[in-house]
Parts: C-alpha cells; sequence; structure tokens
C-alpha cells in the first residue's frame, strides 16, 4: 500500500509540472497605447558607484509607426534631468529634447513591435494576488546591442496602461526647434549625467526598452 502511494504522488507531480511549463500562445497589445515605466540604472564607474533612477511614460501607434517619451532621470547624490523623445520610424530618424535643445539622430535596429517578440522564450506563469491575475514572462536577447560586456544593470516595472493616445500632437509632433539642429548620433542626456562612453551603446538598448515592453 506504502509503495503504490509514493507512485500515485509522484505520477501527479509529473503531469502538473508538465502542463505548467508548456508554452502559451504569443499575443499582442493595441496598436496604439500610453503606459508609465519606472526603473533603476546602476554602472560602477572608475570604482564609484552610480545610480539611477528613471520614470518615463511614453505613447505609441504601431499604425503609424510613431513613438514618445517624456522621462526624467535622477543620479542619486547629483543632479535631474529631463528628456522627451520622440521616434519616427517613417523617416528613420530619433529626436531628443532636452533644455529646449533638440538632438537629431538616424534610427538604427529594427522597429519596435507591440507584440512578443518571435525569439523570445517563454520563461515561468506567475500569480499576482490570490490566484486573482495569472501573468506570463518571456525573456528576450537584446542582441542588437552587439557587446561582448556591459557593465550595466536595467530594471523597470510597467503600470497605468490604457489603449488609445489621448493626444498624438504631444508625444508625436516634432518641435520646429528640431529642424535647426544637426544631426548628431551622440547621446547628450549619458553625457549630461556623466556615464562613460560604453553606455552611448548601451542607450540604444534603453530606448529599445522603453517601446519594445511586450
Amino acid at each position: 500500500m506504502e509503495v503504490g502511494i509514493k507512485c500515485f504522488v509522484l505520477l501527479v507531480i509529473v503531469v502538473a509540472t508538465t502542463s505548467c511549463t508548456e508554452s502559451p500562445e504569443k499575443c499582442c497589445v493595441e496598436p496604439t497605447h500610453e503606459v508609465f515605466m519606472g526603473g533603476t540604472i546602476a554602472q560602477v564607474i572608475n570604482g564609484s558607484g552610480v545610480g539611477i533612477l528613471m520614470n518615463t511614460q511614453t505613447a505609441a501607434d504601431h499604425d503609424q509607426h510613431m513613438y514618445g517619451s517624456e522621462a526624467g532621470y535622477y543620479v542619486i547624490g547629483g543632479h535631474y534631468v529631463e528628456i522627451k523623445t520622440i521616434q519616427d520610424w517613417n523617416a528613420m530618424k530619433s529626436y531628443s529634447i532636452m533644455n529646449g535643445v533638440c538632438t537629431v539622430a538616424p534610427l538604427v535596429g529594427s522597429e519596435p513591435s507591440n507584440c512578443i517578440a518571435d525569439d523570445a522564450k517563454f520563461s515561468e506563469y506567475t500569480n499576482i494576488g490570490d490566484n486573482e491575475i495569472v501573468t506570463q514572462n518571456w525573456e528576450i536577447n537584446p542582441k542588437e546591442v552587439g557587446l561582448s560586456y556591459v557593465p550595466i544593470v536595467y530594471s523597470a516595472g510597467y503600470f497605468n496602461y490604457t489603449s488609445g493616445v489621448s493626444d498624438p500632437k504631444r508625444w508625436f509632433g516634432v518641435p520646429s526647434s528640431c529642424n535647426a539642429e544637426v544631426t548628431s548620433t551622440n547621446n547628450k542626456l549619458f553625457n549630461m549625467l556623466g556615464l562613460n562612453e560604453s553606455v552611448h551603446t548601451m542607450s540604444k538598448l534603453f530606448q529599445n526598452l522603453v517601446f519594445r515592453r511586450f
């Protein structure tokens, strides 16, 4: 009788484990939406740690290939910087406005998607509350960065998601001052924050993480 009970329990565990690890069907969100993102960035520069708190509100219109964000960056123990970013994938240009100065740079890589990436790997299910909300965790490898070593830690969470874009002009309207600015590939934000040269390349990853949420 004891052996029979052990075999039965083992069988139940195997079946339950198999059903929980099956990859669900990849899904998409609405092509137009807004969302808030809060995150932290950490790096060690010349033996000293640098911590940055980031709060970003973003809007996306995948049908029109336009994306905008308004972000605040606070260097712990340092200063605060606000930057507005617009991605126009029709013109293949990115506009960054900080302290009234606009920097225009060419877009690189692939356009953000409102769907889970084809190469994403399903990790696990998690529950929020008393099994009220079941969430899916997916893993992606940001190959576009092109670095074999990245001396940085980045973590973010998302909240206040809403479908549709309430004010397209606010998010996607390019200021007239941008037309007079010289095109640049440098990231003035990271220059002001005092981060080292390797993070200029990482800024492309940050920009993708802001818009590639799913």
